[in-house]
């Protein structure tokens, strides 16, 4: 798989490994869990396949209204 996603551990996160695997956790807007931040995720796909994804990341559920993906 080129791309894994998974969310249960409510932790963001984006990492590769070392056989080209991108792992991307979005976190979760309403629960930080052991995070400091909350987070959601957006996966940006080409018209190749190649995908980009984000971490969008902010302190306060309320802020989620003014978030905005790059």
């Amino acid at each position: 798989a080129d791309l894994v996603v998974y969310g249960h551990s409510h932790i963001p996160i984006i990492e590769p490994d070392d056989k080209g695997t991108v792992y991307f956790n979005p976190g979760s807007p309403t629960d930080r869990r052991w995070h400091p931040h909350f987070g959601i995720g957006v996966i940006r796909f080409d018209a190749t396949g190649a995908f980009d994804p984000e971490l969008i990341l902010f302190d306060d559920p309320r802020e989620l209204d003014r978030v905005e993906p790059r």
